[in-house]
């Protein structure tokens, strides 16, 4: 822990349990990078979800069972068809409860590409390129806020 009893990005990541969360969706036309989160993640022990767009996605989750849902959506702004923003609002319809958590990574990094995000119900932005170390922090500061929201 940091001086002064906070913790830092490497306690909440060290005290995440990776094998307690749901299914993780990656969206992103960039086949290259959604491997490389793919990956990385499956090495932290996570079910990882790929859909190369987002009416990949609305697809895919349409078949699931009605009880179904991802723990957390990893999604692009800039995509082939529908694009991240309208994906942010359309999965906040199929999902009204609000509890299924968004990350965005994008390489748009303007305060109003950030906001709209935020507005559509993204609970953390990233830019492109990233470090994947804060990729986990952010997960894991994610998953606290549901702990804490569930209790």
């Amino acid at each position: 822990m940091k001086q002064g009893g906070t913790k830092g990005a490497e306690d909440v990541v060290e005290n995440f349990d990776f094998s307690k969360v749901g299914p993780i969706i990656i969206i992103d036309d960039d086949q290259s990078f959604r491997l490389i989160v793919h990956d990385f993640l499956k090495k932290q022990g996570l079910t990882v979800i790929q859909c190369e767009s987002a009416n990949h996605a609305l697809k895919y989750i349409s078949r699931q069972p009605w009880n179904w849902h991802p723990w957390l959506v990893i999604t692009d702004l800039v995509m082939n068809g529908m694009g991240g923003f309208q994906l942010l609002r359309r999965l906040n319809e199929v999902y009204p409860q609000g509890n299924i958590p968004f990350v965005v990574i994008s390489r748009l990094t303007g305060a109003e590409d950030i906001s709209e995000a935020e507005l559509a119900g993204a609970a953390a932005y990233l830019s492109k390129p990233f470090k994947k170390e804060r990729l986990l922090s952010l997960m894991a500061r994610i998953n606290g806020r549901q702990i804490d929201k569930n209790q």
